[in-house]
């Protein structure tokens, strides 16, 4: 059975041809890109189907597009334990910078 993560980087591929990059190697940040929209695009085309995206797994992802730089893009942040649902927020966000 494919995990939670999987099931969403799948649906994010589905909705929005995504490339994405396990920023950090550990399966927690993910920068997504795609050749068919840009960063801002990206976020917005996936924020309007997260419920669909992440389904029953809302608690353990947050969507952030990040405006500056130098991570400005769009970001999955997989909440995979309970520390990380404690310490950051679910759900889609805009930030001007990190």
């Amino acid at each position: 059975m494919p995990s939670a993560l999987d099931r969403v980087l799948s649906q994010i591929n589905k909705v929005a041809n995504a490339a994405v990059e396990d920023y950090d190697g550990n399966g927690e940040w993910f920068l997504l890109e795609s050749d068919d929209y840009y960063d801002d695009e990206l976020y917005w085309t996936l924020n309007r189907k997260w419920h669909q995206i992440v389904g029953p797994n809302m608690r353990e992802f947050a969507l952030i597009y990040c405006e500056a730089e130098p991570e400005s893009g769009t970001w999955l942040h997989h909440l995979s334990t309970k520390d990380l649902q404690n310490e950051y927020a679910p759900g889609s966000h805009r930030l001007e910078s990190w």
